[in-house]
């Protein structure tokens, strides 16, 4: 990976609310709830993600992460 690609990556990754292992958790938690057939709005994945990291997440950060995962969701 060249040395501009890897701080892209970085950076992106500086601006990541959640780390790759509470997104993991995060998704299971969703997949869970729709096979229980409670699938949750958008508020519902905002407020998890929110309890996860014990901070506000931006107001587009919900979308996004669904758009993000959106074959696995």
């Amino acid at each position: 990976m060249g040395q501009q690609a890897s701080r892209a990556q970085s950076n992106s990754q500086c601006r990541q609310n959640l780390t790759s292992e509470q997104e993991e958790q995060l998704i299971s938690h969703i997949n869970m709830l729709t096979n229980r057939g409670l699938p949750p709005t958008s508020a519902i994945v905002k407020n998890l993600a929110e309890e996860m990291i014990l901070r506000s997440v931006g107001k587009n950060w919900t979308g996004q992460f669904i758009q993000r995962h959106k074959d696995r969701l």
